[in-house]
């Protein structure tokens, strides 16, 4: 299976991404930071943000399955980080 994950650097995605791995999954792994990620063979990395709708969607076109662990930034205000999280959110379904 191949699985899109988007925040695939934070707190929860990390812990998913090692979970994918471990399962034998193949990992789209979606982030701000591709330099934090858990690499393997199986995951493939993608820099993106995910406010640019149109290459989010060609980007997990081809997955089986999308797994949204996206969270902004705690360096952002509180109105900033609720923003990102809706836009975000609603680019991703």
């Amino acid at each position: 299976m191949k699985i899109a994950l988007i925040g695939a650097t934070g707190f929860v995605g990390s812990y998913i991404l090692k979970e994918a791995i471990l399962r034998g999954h193949k990992v789209l792994a979606i982030t701000r930071n591709p330099d934090k990620i858990l690499m393997a063979p199986s995951v493939a990395v993608q820099k993106l943000d995910i406010n640019d709708s149109e290459t989010l969607v060609k980007t997990i076109i081809d997955c089986d399955i999308v797994i949204h662990a996206f969270a902004p930034p705690r360096s952002d205000s509180i109105e900033e980080r609720i923003a990102k999280q809706t836009t975000g959110t609603k680019n991703i379904i």
